[in-house]
């Protein structure tokens, strides 16, 4: 589709049918591609295109090499982008780059391939989950004059204070661990914006830096919960602070907004653990390694919510009595799961490509598994052969974190599943949800299921399946509401 603005194409194929008129075009103001790309070789040859927004799947970024023309770049990954030293080059005209859902290889996140981009005036990053990122990397940006980074753990603002153009920076959702350095800050511009929105950071040290830099306007939005000590500032040598005492309503309003972005479950009210239990809330898994030994004395803890990216697992072991854990993973070993005996909820994000879920062991107490960002191993088909660990599940819900395609066949040993999710993949064969006696309700959403014969011959049990958002054979949907008896079909069509 066009308009006066540039053009929009539905599907990467769209742009391969018309991609010699497009080359032949004077100028390409914006190129959209609304379906997320696997594979951006398609995109070669556009040397004309000035503005690309794009939803990268792909881990081969060399293909942009070849739009010479760039001058805005907006890449939407839904896992991991990719280590961005593998395919960036040199694109001399780009001003403005967006990079939404970045999450790199394990470790610090290091930002050197911003070198590639002299010219740069407008950056954005964005992380799936919270990551350590070192700024060295923006020395090379004399021209930066804005800077947004939304869910980092920042330990050092110093290289900022070595750009001479930068007017604003925008720190959201992320850790702040020192402001040491900043008031150092002596660019041309008048003044530096510096806002911080939803962040963490320690408030004493914001101000103190804010006093000694009287040319940084600093601005925290009040509407988002006050700050919190970062997690780097504590020693096992000190004193730790408190853990926060069970939860009131109020208290899990907060931990409910921290996770509404990001855990599908907590959206809905039964999700919500019982307010008569030991609720708990913490900033991260150092203080609950340090508070190990009386948590792990409490008969019962209904949940435990980790506000930061979780990198090891370990300090959960020894918690017996833990039933609900809500945490944010970025590639971890998920062997420590398996010492949790009475974990019978669990929430995880994924913040990486590479997710390995046969780590998971016996979980035979689980019976809510809700799992956001899961893409499954590189190549081939993402499968659920490691729920076969987990019998006793009733609810099970799994974001996709790309649109693999996903093999059902590993539901059949869920004997007691009653609730199914599905988001973001693409279905081959849908027969492992006819077979499952007790599955009362299914919903597949943004995704694709290639054929629906596999459901048929109907075992006449009731059942509601709701397809929002995905695509699905329109003559064997017909067929299949006229002879599945009991099933009934709801479809919600995108938008």
């Amino acid at each position: 589709m066009t308009d006066g603005l540039g053009i929009r194409a539905p599907t990467v194929g769209a742009i391969a049918e018309h991609q010699a008129e497009l080359a032949a075009a004077a100028r390409i103001p914006v190129l959209e591609v609304q379906q997320p790309l696997s594979d951006l070789r398609a995109l070669t040859g556009l040397t004309n295109v000035a503005s690309l927004r794009v939803s990268c799947r792909a881990r081969d970024l060399t293909p942009l090499q070849a739009l010479s023309g760039l001058v805005h770049l907006h890449l939407t990954a839904d896992s991991v982008l990719g280590e961005p030293t593998n395919g960036w080059a040199p694109l001399p005209a780009l001003r403005r780059l967006c990079v939404h859902g970045y999450v790199g290889p394990r470790g610090p996140l290091r930002l050197d391939w911003l070198r590639h981009f002299p010219g740069l005036e407008s950056l954005e990053l964005g992380s799936v989950v919270g990551r350590p990122v070192d700024l060295d990397g923006l020395r090379s940006l004399p021209r930066l004059q804005e800077l947004r980074l939304t869910r980092f753990i920042v330990a050092d603002l110093r290289p900022l204070a070595e750009l001479p153009s930068l007017r604003r920076v925008v720190i959201g959702h992320s850790q702040i661990r020192s402001f040491r350095g900043l008031e150092a800050w002596d660019g041309a511009a008048s003044s530096l914006a510096l806002e911080l929105a939803g962040s963490n950071f320690v408030a004493a040290e914001l101000a103190s830096a804010a006093a000694r830099a009287p040319r940084i306007a600093v601005a925290v939005p009040t509407a988002d919960p006050p700050p919190l000590p970062p997690p780097g500032e504590w020693s096992p040598r000190e004193e730790a602070p408190p853990l926060p005492s069970p939860l009131h309503e109020a208290g899990l309003r907060l931990a409910r907004r921290i996770f509404r972005d990001d855990l599908l479950a907590l959206d809905t009210d039964d999700e919500r653990p019982p307010l008569d239990q030991p609720v708990l809330v913490a900033p991260d898994l150092e203080v609950v390694a340090a508070h190990r030994a009386s948590l792990a004395r409490l008969p019962h803890i209904a949940a435990l919510m980790v506000q930061a990216p979780v990198l090891d697992l370990r300090p959960l072991v020894g918690l017996d009595n833990l039933a609900g854990l809500w945490v944010h993973c970025v590639d971890p070993d998920l062997t420590p799961l398996r010492a949790l005996p009475r974990l019978e909820r669990l929430y995880v994000r994924w913040g990486s490509v590479v997710c390995r879920p046969a780590e998971f062991g016996p979980l035979t107490r689980l019976r809510r598994l809700v799992i956001a960002g899961y893409v499954g191993p590189d190549g081939g088909e993402a499968d659920l052969e490691w729920l076969r660990a987990m019998p006793r599940l009733e609810r099970l819900e799994i974001e996709g974190g790309s649109d693999r395609t996903l093999d059902l066949s590993g539901l059949t040993n869920l004997h007691e599943l009653r609730t199914l999710r599905l988001r973001g993949f693409r279905i081959a064969q849908p027969r492992p949800i006819g077979e499952l006696p007790q599955l009362q309700a299914v919903e597949l959403e943004d995704g694709e299921v290639a054929s629906l014969a596999g459901l048929l011959p109907w075992r006449g049990k009731s059942m509601s399946l709701r397809l929002r958002a995905t695509r699905v054979p329109a003559r064997e949907l017909a067929t299949l509401q006229a002879q599945a008896p009991g099933l009934t079909v709801e479809v919600h069509e995108p938008g």
